[in-house]
């Protein structure tokens, strides 16, 4: 009886274009879903910088309308 460690696995056409799918597949999904990260984070960190800067400029003209109503 042959050990299962000596043992050599060989695919048939069927088992080959099946794994070659798959794999083919895998790939195109992890690098479907970086490109989609990638994208949502750098879309939303330009988000992030607009309502920041939307706030500040608000900020901004409050303060400006102090100044002018009392002096500075």
């Amino acid at each position: 009886m042959a050990s299962a460690a000596g043992r050599r696995y060989e695919f048939n056409i069927f088992g080959k274009l099946f794994l070659g799918a798959f794999l083919s597949t895998l790939v195109l999904t992890v690098a479907v879903m970086a490109s989609v990260r990638w994208s949502f984070l750098r879309g939303f960190e330009e988000y992030l910088f607009q309502v920041q800067e939307e706030r500040l400029d608000r900020f901004a003209a409050l303060l400006a309308q102090q100044h002018r109503q009392y002096g500075g």
